[in-house]
Protein backbone atom coordinates (compact mmCIF):
# COMPACT_ATOMS: atom_id res chain seq x y z
CA UNK A 1 0.00 0.00 0.00
CA UNK A 2 1.11 3.49 -0.80
CA UNK A 3 1.01 5.80 2.19
CA UNK A 4 2.37 8.68 4.21
CA UNK A 5 3.42 8.61 7.86
CA UNK A 6 1.10 10.44 10.28
CA UNK A 7 1.44 11.32 13.97
CA UNK A 8 0.06 8.66 16.32
CA UNK A 9 -1.81 11.46 18.14
CA UNK A 10 -3.80 12.05 14.95
CA UNK A 11 -4.81 8.41 14.58
CA UNK A 12 -5.66 8.11 18.28
CA UNK A 13 -7.92 11.18 18.09
CA UNK A 14 -9.70 10.13 14.88
CA UNK A 15 -10.36 6.46 15.57
CA UNK A 16 -13.88 5.63 16.75
CA UNK A 17 -14.29 4.60 20.38
CA UNK A 18 -15.45 1.07 19.52
CA UNK A 19 -12.01 0.23 18.13
CA UNK A 20 -9.14 -0.93 20.29
CA UNK A 21 -6.88 1.82 21.68
CA UNK A 22 -4.03 3.00 19.50
CA UNK A 23 -0.65 1.73 20.58
CA UNK A 24 1.64 4.76 20.95
CA UNK A 25 4.62 2.59 19.95
CA UNK A 26 3.22 1.79 16.51
CA UNK A 27 4.00 3.97 13.53
CA UNK A 28 0.87 4.60 11.47
CA UNK A 29 0.61 5.46 7.80
CA UNK A 30 -2.39 6.91 5.98
CA UNK A 31 -3.40 5.05 2.83
CA UNK A 32 -3.24 7.32 -0.24
CA UNK A 33 -5.28 5.09 -2.57
CA UNK A 34 -8.67 6.75 -3.16
CA UNK A 35 -10.37 3.43 -3.93
CA UNK A 36 -9.01 1.57 -0.89
CA UNK A 37 -11.16 1.19 2.25
CA UNK A 38 -8.08 1.32 4.49
CA UNK A 39 -7.62 4.63 6.30
CA UNK A 40 -4.52 3.93 8.42
CA UNK A 41 -2.18 0.99 8.74
CA UNK A 42 0.86 -0.12 10.71
CA UNK A 43 2.93 -3.29 10.64
CA UNK A 44 0.42 -4.97 12.97
CA UNK A 45 -2.83 -3.06 12.55
CA UNK A 46 -5.25 -1.81 9.91
CA UNK A 47 -8.03 0.76 10.40
CA UNK A 48 -10.73 1.09 7.76
CA UNK A 49 -12.40 4.34 6.74
CA UNK A 50 -15.52 3.18 8.63
CA UNK A 51 -13.38 3.05 11.82
CA UNK A 52 -12.52 6.77 11.58
CA UNK A 53 -14.66 9.63 12.95
CA UNK A 54 -14.30 11.82 9.86
CA UNK A 55 -14.40 11.09 6.14
CA UNK A 56 -11.04 11.31 4.36
CA UNK A 57 -11.68 13.79 1.57
CA UNK A 58 -9.90 11.98 -1.27
CA UNK A 59 -11.40 8.57 -0.54
CA UNK A 60 -14.18 7.46 -2.88
CA UNK A 61 -16.45 6.60 0.07
CA UNK A 62 -16.16 10.06 1.70
CA UNK A 63 -19.62 11.40 2.48
CA UNK A 64 -18.27 14.91 3.13
CA UNK A 65 -15.16 16.31 1.53
CA UNK A 66 -13.62 18.68 4.06
CA UNK A 67 -10.97 21.19 3.09
CA UNK A 68 -10.58 22.33 6.72
CA UNK A 69 -11.25 19.62 9.30
CA UNK A 70 -10.96 21.82 12.37
CA UNK A 71 -13.95 23.90 11.31
CA UNK A 72 -15.68 21.42 9.02
CA UNK A 73 -15.42 23.63 5.93
CA UNK A 74 -16.07 21.62 2.78
CA UNK A 75 -14.30 21.78 -0.55
CA UNK A 76 -17.57 23.03 -2.08
CA UNK A 77 -17.70 25.89 0.43
CA UNK A 78 -14.14 26.88 -0.51
CA UNK A 79 -15.02 26.63 -4.21
CA UNK A 80 -18.15 28.77 -3.81
CA UNK A 81 -16.39 31.40 -1.66
CA UNK A 82 -13.52 31.59 -4.14
CA UNK A 83 -15.73 31.97 -7.20
CA UNK A 84 -18.45 34.20 -5.73
CA UNK A 85 -16.06 36.57 -3.92
CA UNK A 86 -13.17 36.53 -6.39
CA UNK A 87 -10.86 35.17 -3.67
CA UNK A 88 -7.19 35.29 -4.68
CA UNK A 89 -5.36 34.05 -1.57
CA UNK A 90 -5.73 32.30 1.77
CA UNK A 91 -6.11 35.52 3.76
CA UNK A 92 -9.08 36.53 1.61
CA UNK A 93 -10.59 33.03 1.93
CA UNK A 94 -10.41 33.34 5.72
CA UNK A 95 -12.62 36.44 5.48
CA UNK A 96 -15.39 34.50 3.71
CA UNK A 97 -15.20 31.10 5.45
CA UNK A 98 -14.25 29.63 8.81
CA UNK A 99 -11.06 27.98 7.54
CA UNK A 100 -8.07 27.87 9.89
CA UNK A 101 -9.84 29.44 12.88
CA UNK A 102 -9.37 26.57 15.31
CA UNK A 103 -5.79 25.37 14.75
CA UNK A 104 -6.12 21.80 16.04
CA UNK A 105 -4.78 20.28 12.85
CA UNK A 106 -2.62 17.61 14.48
CA UNK A 107 -5.76 16.18 16.10
CA UNK A 108 -8.39 16.86 13.43
CA UNK A 109 -6.80 16.60 9.98
CA UNK A 110 -6.36 13.00 8.71
CA UNK A 111 -2.72 13.78 7.85
CA UNK A 112 -2.14 15.52 11.19
CA UNK A 113 -1.01 18.72 9.50
CA UNK A 114 -2.29 22.17 8.59
CA UNK A 115 -4.72 22.38 5.68
CA UNK A 116 -3.18 25.57 4.25
CA UNK A 117 -1.36 23.77 1.42
CA UNK A 118 -4.55 22.08 0.25
CA UNK A 119 -6.52 25.32 0.65
CA UNK A 120 -4.02 27.18 -1.52
CA UNK A 121 -4.33 24.48 -4.19
CA UNK A 122 -8.12 24.81 -4.11
CA UNK A 123 -7.94 28.61 -4.42
CA UNK A 124 -5.66 28.26 -7.45
CA UNK A 125 -8.00 25.69 -8.98
CA UNK A 126 -11.17 27.79 -8.59
CA UNK A 127 -10.07 31.42 -8.77
CA UNK A 128 -11.02 33.47 -11.84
Amino acid sequence: MLGKAVPNETVANLVKMNKSPINECKDYTICLNSKCKVAYFSEEDMLLTKDIKVPIWYKDDATEKYACYCNRVTIDEVKNATIENNVKNLKELMNYTNVMKNGQCKKNHPFGKCCSTELNKLIEKYKN
